[in-house]
C-alpha cells in the first residue's frame, strides 16, 4: 500500500514539476492538512495559464532519508492560488519541499492559519511563486 502511494504521488508530482522528479523517502516522512470552516481553492485560465498548489506535500526531485514532518493547519482561512493570461503560472506551497531537496536530518514545517487568507496569484505574462514555510530548492522558478 506505501508503495501505491508512493508511485501515485510521484505521478502526481510529475505532472505538477517540470524536469523529472523523483521522490525517494528512505527515512519517516508525516503530511497532513486540516482546513476547518476554511477553504482551498486552485484555479487556471488562458492559453499557457498554468496553477499548481501543494499544501503540505513535495514536488520536484525529494530525497528524504531523516524525519520529515509538515503539517498545514487552518481554521476558517482561505487558501487561494490563480493564473490567469496567455502565459501566466502560479505556484503556491504551504509547509512543503519544492526543487531539488534533500533532507538528512530532523525537518519539522507547519502552517498555522487563523481567519487569514493566503494568494498566489499571476496576471499575463508573469510567474508567481510562493513559498510559506518551506524548502525551495529551484532557482530557475523565481
Amino acid at each position: 500500500m506505501k508503495k501505491l502511494v508512493l508511485i501515485a504521488f510521484a505521478a502526481l508530482a510529475t505532472s505538477a514539476f517540470a524536469g523529472d522528479p523523483v521522490i525517494n523517502i528512505i527515512g519517516t516522512s508525516t503530511q497532513s492538512t486540516s482546513m476547518i470552516l476554511g477553504a482551498t481553492l486552485n484555479t487556471s485560465s488562458g492559453i499557457g495559464a498554468r496553477a499548481v498548489q501543494n499544501l503540505a506535500s513535495n514536488s520536484g526531485t525529494i530525497e528524504i532519508s531523516g524525519n520529515s514532518n509538515q503539517s498545514v493547519a487552518g481554521r476558517g482561512a482561505i487558501v487561494a492560488n490563480s493564473a490567469s493570461g496567455a502565459f501566466a503560472r502560479a505556484t503556491q506551497n504551504l509547509a512543503s519541499n519544492y526543487g531539488e531537496v534533500n533532507i538528512v536530518g530532523d525537518s519539522n514545517q507547519s502552517v498555522g492559519l487563523t481567519l487569514a487568507l493566503v494568494s498566489n496569484q499571476a496576471g499575463a505574462g508573469t510567474v508567481a511563486v510562493q513559498n510559506v514555510s518551506s524548502n525551495n530548492a529551484c532557482v530557475t522558478c523565481q
